[in-house]
């Protein structure tokens, strides 16, 4: 499922645009933006994984062709279709609730018929295919050990053309950017889904990609920072005194403002977890120094609304680690 964290990325992503938009911040138009991207996702990652089970499809395809030229090759005639055959690819083409999704989103790979042909060929010419494929022993393991690292293939990015201290990386394009309007983010979130689900990728639910109580969560943490803004905007300007506001990123006045809404409204997470995540995220979608400064600053916002009694929690000790 997707988790609390890549929520919180969603819900920031959300204000983000919502801000950059309009003057002031709008319940209605953010959570618009929420749940489109959370749906972007979403379609992401099941589109991701249609592609790879497209290419081991190929096979098919490619045995076909080749098995019917007019005069085929003793290796046309006996060209391996074991990759089509791999159970993950056998699972998801049973699996209902990913059919679905697909059937409902109209996710379709046509337009990379030429891409899915390309990967397909240079796949069957390595080292780890041609073992798949002699192996008369192959286990479900075997079979997820190739699928995944054709994903981790298809999910690789190319070297940036341009990285600098001073400026973002800038990557080539991707044949899955037209998905996910935060494209280069989402990889992060599905790479991050793909490991936690690796051995389940065929029989998942798809239908259980969020849940309704993250889902819910995201909404809470959207309305509220926007009801709450002054409130936080006031406790965080004091702390900013010493800094050039022209120089401190959107995202990160962001990201804290977010912090500040979990620290005093969030009852039921522990504040260690907030202030964690929003570090962590900082470092993933601002500059390279914002882990820091969002550290510094949140750390005495922290301890400030502490010592003024303005931070209540619920007792942690029965909750599980996930649930945070």
């Amino acid at each position: 499922m997707i988790s609390r964290r890549h929520i919180r990325i969603k819900g920031m992503q959300a204000l983000y645009a919502n801000i950059s938009s309009n003057e002031n911040y709008n319940t209605i138009m953010a959570l618009k933006h929420y749940y489109d991207y959370l749906n972007q996702t979403k379609i992401l990652l099941v589109s991701t994984l249609n592609l790879v089970k497209d290419i081991c499809e190929y096979a098919i395809i490619d045995a076909n062709t080749k098995g019917s030229k007019y005069l085929p090759t003793q290796a046309d005639l006996n060209l391996s279709t074991k990759i089509a055959q791999n159970s993950v690819v056998i699972n998801l083409q049973k699996n209902e609730s990913f059919n679905a999704f697909i059937s409902t989103n109209a996710i379709n790979n046509s337009q990379h018929a030429d891409f899915i042909k390309a990967k397909y060929t240079a796949l069957v010419l390595s080292q780890n295919y041609k073992t798949y494929i002699a192996n008369t022993a192959t286990t479900e393991a075997d079979d997820e050990i190739i699928f995944f690292e054709i994903l981790e293939d298809i999910l690789k990015l190319e070297e940036p053309i341009q990285a600098t201290p001073e400026t973002e990386p800038v990557y080539p394009e991707h044949y899955l950017e037209d998905v996910s309007a935060h494209f280069l983010a989402d990889i992060e979130l599905i790479n991050s889904w793909l490991l936690k689900h690796k051995n389940k990728i065929g029989t998942f639910n798809y239908n259980n990609l969020l849940a309704s109580d993250k889902r819910l969560f995201g909404e809470e943490l959207i309305d509220t920072f926007i009801e709450k803004n002054q409130i936080t905007q006031d406790i965080l300007k004091p702390k900013l005194i010493n800094w050039d506001a022209d120089r401190i990123a959107m995202v990160d006045r962001m990201i804290i403002q977010l912090g500040i809404t979990e620290l005093l409204y969030f009852t039921n997470i522990p504040t260690k977890v907030s202030i964690n995540e929003y570090i962590d995220i900082a470092k993933m979608y601002s500059t390279p120094q914002s882990g820091q400064f969002v550290n510094g600053v949140l750390d005495k916002i922290h301890k400030e609304l502490l010592s003024q009694n303005k931070i209540h929690k619920t007792d942690f000790k029965h909750k599980k680690k996930s649930d945070a």
